[in-house]
């Protein structure tokens, strides 16, 4: 779903910035996302810069291994792939420079990030979807999410605080696991009128995600996304960052860190995507 050739960006950008001559890369799982990201990010490396792999499993004992190597040897930046790699980093190696992407934070989890640790947001705020909503289709005023997990807890609080402001009903559902999935989804159609798909890992499982949209569909509730791979599956609207837009932001913050200087952050605005049989089908805009 997200963008390869980004992370690549990021990564590249961030070590020209500082002239690294080695470098620490940290998947959080063997996954084919996570393995095209680092395959784009070692494709685009100059080639003075030696890049060590690390991926991490399900065994705690083995992930240790891979923690303690990292923290024996002097890497110049680490740049992380994924939650779990990136809650390792600020764990345990806190003290170095991490660059983090492909990850949310936990609100206990965000609140040990040291000035060292930079992490590029790739989801855009609640103001941005709000913005889209207002403009593509302001009758809507009734907005379902469904969650399971702590990290998602903290995204989903701030995207209710922002709407419960703009005027709009916030209606989150968290469920425990993807059988729950039906029945609680058919409870919350009820509720709403638009569904806010958020980075939920449960829910972007495949079977998950394909019952998540149909049924949507089939009763007329509109998806509002972060990525425009989820608006070609039948989401309705996605905002997404550009990559240049991006890229020179996270290079700009590495640039400002490593001058001695406090990073500041210039928002980008996000991309919108439409899925325009969609939207044919829902009538709006048409």
């Amino acid at each position: 779903i997200a963008t390869v050739s980004l992370y690549a960006l990021w990564a590249v950008t961030a070590l020209q910035a500082n002239h690294h001559k080695e470098v620490a890369i940290i998947l959080s799982k063997d996954l084919p996302i996570y393995q095209r990201a680092l395959e784009a990010v070692k494709n685009e490396l100059p080639p003075e810069v030696k890049v060590r792999v690390f991926t991490l499993t399900q065994q705690s004992a083995y992930n240790r291994r891979v923690s303690n190597r990292i923290k024996s040897y002097p890497f110049d930046c680490l740049l992380t792939i994924g939650a779990k790699a990136t809650h390792m980093a600020i764990d345990v190696h806190g003290d170095r420079r991490v660059i983090s992407c492909m990850t949310l934070l936990s609100s206990e989890m965000a609140s040990r990030i040291s000035d060292k640790v930079h992490i590029v947001p790739y989801l855009p705020s609640a103001n941005h979807f709000i913005k889209v909503l207002k403009e593509k289709c302001p009758e809507k005023k009734r907005i379902g999410v469904i969650w399971s997990d702590d990290v998602m807890s903290k995204v989903v609080s701030d995207q209710e605080k922002a709407f419960t402001q703009a005027g709009y009903t916030f209606k989150s559902t968290r469920i425990d696991s993807h059988r729950n999935l039906p029945r609680e989804l058919k409870k919350l159609s009820h509720e709403i009128d638009l569904f806010l798909l958020l980075p939920e890992p449960l829910l972007l499982q495949k079977e998950a995600l394909r019952h998540l949209l149909l049924h949507l569909l089939q009763n007329e509730i509109p998806v509002l996304t972060f990525s425009p791979g989820l608006v070609r599956a039948g989401a309705l609207f996605g905002l997404s960052y550009p990559i240049e837009t991006v890229g020179k932001q996270v290079g700009n913050m590495v640039k400002e860190y490593a001058t001695g200087k406090k990073p500041t952050s210039q928002k980008a605005k996000p991309i919108l995507s439409t899925n325009e049989r969609v939207a044919k089908f829902l009538k709006i805009g048409h």
